[in-house]
């Protein structure tokens, strides 16, 4: 591959290993690298870059970053999504922090398919508390006949 310094601005070169995998280099105002299996280095487009005098010239690209570009956005609205009522457990147990990762994930994931179905709009915290309900309630969850005397028997 090509030294970050050699290269221009809109230029790039790629590598694509054995198993289908490319590395592409591109040089916009500094190196980017992106590793992918999905895109095709060869394949080109063209993003517009403004010049110092103001004017906008096209500049060649590879597809990769460009679709990259057009989609972070929704990589952005997923973070913010999963950080507004993340279930942050301290552990001294490494996965459990993955584990609640995944679960907010999950939630998160399954809050965006429930707004594409165009069902009820509901605000995310009210979508968790109706999934915590789910999961909790008692027609769903076995309770053995031992326990469940004990619990009446608690509430009396």
């Amino acid at each position: 591959m090509t030294e970050d310094k050699l290269l221009k601005q809109g230029e790039y070169d790629y590598s694509i290993s054995s198993d289908g995998i490319s590395l592409i280099k591109r040089k916009d105002k500094e190196a980017v690298h992106i590793l992918t299996n999905h895109h095709d280095p060869t394949v080109k487009s063209s993003v517009q870059r403004k010049q110092k005098d103001g004017s906008k010239i096209p500049v060649p690209c590879p597809m990769a970053p460009v679709d990259y570009k057009s989609n972070m956005n929704f990589v952005d609205r997923f973070d913010q999504k999963k950080s507004s009522y993340e279930l942050d457990r301290k552990s001294k147990k490494w996965w459990m922090r993955i584990f609640f990762h995944l679960i907010d994930c999950c939630v998160v994931n399954s809050f965006t398919l429930y707004r594409l179905r165009g069902l009820k709009r509901l605000p995310l915290k009210d979508f968790r508390r109706r999934v915590v309900d789910g999961l909790l309630a008692e027609r769903y969850v076995q309770i053995s006949a031992d326990h469940k005397t004990q619990l009446e028997a608690s509430r009396k």
